[in-house]
């Protein structure tokens, strides 16, 4: 009788690493202390022109 061995390569996860630091000091980041002002502070990100053409994503990283 003949025995199949599994390939368990299969098991293994793909990673991807993102890595992101900014040049900008902390101090002269602009702060966020409400909802309202990371709606003004994200919607200056987007181009306004393209945003019902283009599927666009963006992260707001808060601390």
């Amino acid at each position: 009788m003949e025995s199949t061995v599994l390939n368990n390569n299969w098991l293994i996860a793909s990673e991807i690493e993102l890595i992101y630091k900014s040049k900008v000091k902390a101090s002269e980041r602009p702060r966020i202390d409400s909802s309202h002002s990371a709606f003004e502070i994200d919607s200056k990100a987007w181009d306004k022109n393209k945003i019902e053409l283009l599927e666009q994503f963006k992260v707001l990283m808060l601390s």
